[in-house]
């Protein structure tokens, strides 16, 4: 069993997320402390799953709150998108 990270369709996508590569410092340390929090892989699941939820939550809400990953409003998201339901 290889504990390697492995590529998926969400790579480039997190990888550009990365703080000297986004900007986004703030979130990044947010993002640690949640991480840090949570030491069982269960947990982490729970965490995105919670994160996405909330996502698709907001953008359906018609909040005006646009979806963090494909920018839309109005609760229609491209095929690809990670807020986008199940």
């Amino acid at each position: 069993m290889s504990w390697d990270d492995v590529e998926d369709e969400w790579t480039a996508e997190i990888t550009s997320a990365h703080p000297t590569r986004s900007g986004a410092h703030d979130e990044y340390q947010t993002a640690l402390k949640m991480v840090g929090n949570r030491h069982s892989k269960g947990e982490l699941v729970n965490l995105v799953t919670w994160l996405l939820i909330r996502l698709h939550n907001s953008c359906r809400s018609g909040s005006g709150v646009s979806c963090r990953f494909c920018k839309r409003t109005d609760g229609v998201h491209p095929e690809m998108c990670l807020g986008r339901p199940g």
